[in-house]
């Protein structure tokens, strides 16, 4: 349901796993909904999701709408027994997000959110490599990332610049970061303390060119404490101008025995002892037909598979995001914004 990312990586990667069958497609705007359709085959396509899930029978459903229509889409899946995938941040706050896990459980079906970085082999290297104790202690960890994609700057108005559909920085790539810290370090948040901003007032309205207030952040920056003793800055810009989309990208990993840094998105060096190593992984999915090029795209193309085995087994595949790790990134994206409001540290 939605046919933004849904289409442009989510269809093309399906699309290309062994066994898939693409069945239905939904977007509030018809026409949106046919051209995906018609694009990868889809016999059926919908602009009222509820009368797709009422006359498509359907194993698995991607929720890839704003955040605003999570849980109430959600809601309705479960309702019906369907496997879910949806897109992050995982919900409107930790109240709805909680809900999703709980209700989830209760229906026993697969329960995913859409952290495909962890798939993406040069990651799945990184992680492996924390979990055999490469930094040893864990001292600090740091995010650094100007981001180009979507070209904000340039970018009619749409829901991503709607605080109240659930828009923002914070929530499209912040919920990324705080996943992977949590996914790699394999530990938890226990303090934040953070700030939010906006450097653009207006965007033009795609159709009449009317200016439209923007009320979200395109730029966020937290520092955090984790559960391991280790202390981090996150720093994340949305108009920032960069060379290409993957300069300005950097995350690092620090411990007393040594470091892990993730450069420009998918390069990975490794300091140890005083030598510094590249262990950039190969990615045999990285020309999938009609996926874009990019670290997203091709994580996903890898995620799609671990999916397609879940369905098989009715269980969550192993290391991925379920409903219950998009609650806990959603207690740390709430007390993120709970830190901006009352300019004070949090604890989670």
């Amino acid at each position: 349901m939605g046919t933004g990312f849904g289409k442009r990586v989510m269809l093309p990667a399906f699309a290309a796993c062994e066994g898939a069958e693409l069945v239905a497609v939904c977007s509030r705007n018809p026409e949106n909904a046919q051209q995906a359709a018609s694009e990868f085959d889809i016999p059926n396509a919908y602009s009222d999701y509820e009368k797709m899930l009422e006359a498509v029978p359907l194993d698995l459903v991607l929720i890839t709408t704003p955040p605003a229509l999570h849980w109430s889409m959600t809601r309705q899946a479960l309702d019906k027994g369907i496997h879910i995938l949806c897109e992050k941040p995982t919900a409107m706050n930790l109240e709805e997000a909680s809900a999703m896990f709980e209700t989830a459980q209760q229906a026993g079906v697969v329960h995913l959110i859409d952290h495909e970085l962890r798939f993406h082999p040069t990651l799945v290297k990184m992680k492996a490599l924390v979990d055999e104790d490469f930094l040893g202690p864990a001292e600090s960890v740091s995010f650094d990332v100007q981001w180009r994609y979507p070209i904000v700057l340039e970018r009619d108005w749409n829901w991503w610049f709607d605080e109240a559909a659930g828009g923002g920085l914070l929530g499209a790539l912040g919920s990324h970061q705080v996943d992977l810290v949590r996914w790699l370090f394999g530990t938890e948040f226990r303090q934040v303390n953070g700030v939010l901003h906006n450097f653009l007032k207006e965007r033009p309205d795609r159709i009449t060119g009317e200016l439209k207030p923007v009320t979200t952040d395109n730029f966020c920056a937290f520092n955090v404490e984790l559960d391991n003793g280790a202390i981090g800055n996150l720093v994340l810009d949305a108009t920032a101008r960069t060379v290409s989309e993957r300069d300005g990208w950097q995350l690092g990993f620090h411990g007393q025995s040594g470091s892990l840094i993730l450069d420009g998105q998918t390069r990975l060096w490794a300091i140890h002892d005083g030598e510094t190593e590249e262990l950039t992984q190969p990615d045999p999915l990285a020309d999938t037909p009609g996926l874009p090029q990019g670290v997203f795209p091709t994580a996903f193309a890898h995620f799609s598979r671990h999916i397609m085995r879940a369905l098989v087994t009715k269980e969550a595949p192993s290391g991925v995001a379920t409903f219950f790790d998009g609650m806990k990134v959603q207690a740390v994206l709430d007390a993120i914004r709970a830190s901006h409001r009352e300019k004070a540290s949090v604890k989670l």
